[in-house]
């Protein structure tokens, strides 16, 4: 089975492997609003063997919207762990804390505001490789301009639609899922070179 989502509505579609084997004959059409899912976005899953665990992966939202906050946790938590911070002090001790894959961040808090946050996690070599997501009702080509500037990866408008947001979500934890799947296949390689160094020095040194 594979999760895929529309480009159209965000809507998650469960798709069984067999369907995918078959989709040249048979286009995909999505589960929720019945749009037609490109071959761009359909290509991807046919190519990935391994499929994402939603519950290995832990968020952190960073919001003084109490009950937005709250609302998000109850609607992420489903698939994800998740943790949370009404302040961007606190965020940042959770953040270094508990090390989370990804971080929704909100921009308009106050005392420090996401702009401040973000930087600061960027600036600390335990949290600067954190996926940073910046969730703001400022409307503004200059706000998500800046927000990319200081590390952050996506920029997304309230009201959120959480269908969305889902999407963006798994998108940033696939491309880590990749990034982490490489350096693993990297470090064994580099791991097995060095073995074979080891045993061709001492078969020369058997030989001398």
């Amino acid at each position: 089975m594979k999760v895929i989502f529309c480009e159209e509505c965000g809507g998650k579609n469960i798709v069984a492997d067999e369907q995918l084997e078959h989709i040249d004959n048979k286009p995909l059409g999505c589960q929720i609003c019945g749009n037609v899912i490109s071959q761009e976005t359909i290509i991807p899953h046919l190519r990935s063997t391994e499929p994402i665990n939603t519950l290995h992966y832990h968020l952190l939202l960073i919001d003084d919207d109490f009950a937005h906050l709250q609302l998000m946790k109850t609607t992420l938590e489903k698939e994800y762990t998740v943790s949370i911070a009404s302040t961007g002090v606190h965020g940042l001790e959770l953040a270094a804390e508990r090390k989370p894959d990804l971080i929704l961040l909100d921009l308009n808090m106050p005392g420090m505001d996401g702009y401040e946050v973000c930087k600061r996690l960027k600036e600390n070599p335990v949290t600067r490789k954190i996926t940073v997501i910046f969730v703001s009702a400022r409307d503004d080509k200059d706000d998500e301009y800046r927000g990319f500037t200081l590390g952050a990866v996506d920029y997304i408008n309230k009201p959120i639609n959480l269908q969305i947001l889902n999407a963006r979500i798994t998108a940033q934890l696939r491309l880590k899922q990749l990034i982490d799947q490489q350096k693993k296949q990297s470090d064994s390689l580099i791991h097995s070179l060095h073995q074979d160094n080891i045993q061709i020095e001492q078969e020369l040194e058997r030989l001398q």
